[in-house]
C-alpha cells in the first residue's frame, strides 16, 4: 500500500469510524435488510441522508443498496468528515508521520511497559511482521498498523471505502463538497492524546488481535443490515472504557458537526452526509442530537 493511503487508514481506524469488511471468501451477496445504514433527517419539507461509513471494502462491494446509491444520486451536497482531498496530500502524510514518531530520543520500547512490548513483538510474529516496522512510533500508530495489516490480508482497501468512492463520484459529478472538519483538527487528537490512553489503545488491540476477523464478521453483518443497537454495542461500548477517548473523538467531534449539518437541512437541497457508522449509531450520536434538536430522524 502507498504511505499516503496507509496513513489515511490509520486515521480512519483510529477515529473509531466503523471499518467493515466483507470476507473475500463471501462473494454472495449480503442478505436482503429490512433496513440499512442510512437515516432520512427531516425538518418540514425539507431532508437531507446520513450515511453510515465503510472506511474499507473491496472494488467489487459496489452497488450499494439502492436506497443508498440513489440517496447519493438525488444529493447536490455531499459532506465528509474531513477534507478528502487534502487526506490524499503526499504531505498531508509526511505531516502524519511526525505526529506518529516517538518523541525525539525514544523508542516504542521507551514508552509502554516491558510486558505489553513483549506481547507486541508475539503478535507481530503470528502477523509476519518484525516489531521493528514500527519501533519508532508512538503505542496508537502500532495499534493502527496491526489493524490495517489484517486488512490488507482480507483485501480491503482504503481507496475501496465508501467515503472514498462517494468522494471519487462528488467530485467527478460536480456535486458541492463540504468538510466538516479539517485534516489538522483530526491529526491534532493524536499528537495531544495522553500516553495512559495511547497504552490502552495498542493494549486493547494486542488483546482483541486474535479473534479480529470474527469482530469483522459482526460487524459487517450488523452494517449490511442496518442493525443500529448490535453497530452501538460493537463500536462504541468499547470505546467507553476510555472515557476521555470515547468523548475526545466520537461525542465531541459529534457535537461540533451539528451547526454545519442543520445548515445543510435547512437549506431545503438535496445533500447526503457521509460518516462513520459509530457517530450515527447510540446516545449522543448525531443521529440522537438532531433528534433531540426537534427533527425527525428515520432509518430507511
Amino acid at each position: 500500500m502507498k504511505l499516503a493511503s496507509f496513513l489515511q487508514g490509520s486515521l480512519a481506524v483510529a477515529l473509531c469510524a466503523l471499518t467493515s469488511w466483507r470476507s473475500p471468501a463471501q462473494q454472495t451477496p449480503a442478505p436482503a435488510a429490512s433496513k440499512h445504514s442510512i437515516w432520512e433527517a427531516r425538518s418540514g419539507d425539507k431532508t437531507i441522508h446520513l450515511l453510515g461509513s465503510v472506511h474499507f471494502l473491496t472494488e467489487d462491494s459496489y452497488p450499494l443498496a439502492p436506497v443508498i446509491e440513489n440517496a447519493f444520486k438525488r444529493a447536490e451536497s455531499v459532506a465528509f468528515e474531513t477534507d478528502i482531498a487534502a487526506l490524499q496530500d503526499p504531505a498531508t502524510a509526511i505531516k502524519m508521520l511526525s505526529v506518529a514518531a516517538c518523541p525525539a530520543g525514544k523508542q516504542l520500547s521507551d514508552l509502554v511497559e516491558p510486558k505489553l512490548y513483549k506481547q507486541l513483538e508475539v503478535v507481530m510474529e503470528e502477523y509476519g511482521l518484525p516489531v521493528e516496522t514500527v519501533a519508532g512510533f508512538r503505542p496508537w500508530f502500532a495499534a493502527m498498523t496491526l489493524s490495517l495489516f489484517e486488512l490488507q490480508k482480507m483485501g480491503f482497501k482504503p481507496e475501496h471505502g465508501v467515503d472514498q468512492h462517494y468522494f471519487k463520484l462528488a467530485k467527478e459529478s460536480g456535486k458541492q463538497l463540504i468538510a466538516l472538519e479539517t485534516v489538522e483538527t483530526q491529526t491534532s487528537m493524536f499528537g495531544e492524546m495522553s500516553g495512559a490512553d495511547e497504552t490502552q489503545l495498542l493494549q486493547q488491540t494486542l488483546n482483541d488481535a486474535r479473534r479480529m476477523r470474527q469482530m469483522f464478521k459482526d460487524l459487517v453483518t450488523a452494517w449490511n443490515t442496518g442493525d443500529s443497537g448490535a453497530l452501538d454495542k460493537l463500536l462504541n461500548d468499547a470505546m467507553k472504557e476510555a472515557p476521555k477517548v470515547y468523548d475526545r473523538l466520537l461525542l465531541q467531534r459529534n457535537k461540533s458537526w451539528i451547526p454545519a449539518i442543520e445548515r445543510m437541512i435547512q437549506t431545503g437541497r438535496p445533500a447526503i452526509v457521509i460518516v462513520g457508522t459509530g457517530h450515527l449509531v447510540g446516545k449522543g450520536s448525531v443521529v440522537d442530537l438532531l433528534r433531540q434538536k426537534g427533527y425527525t430522524v428515520t432509518q430507511r
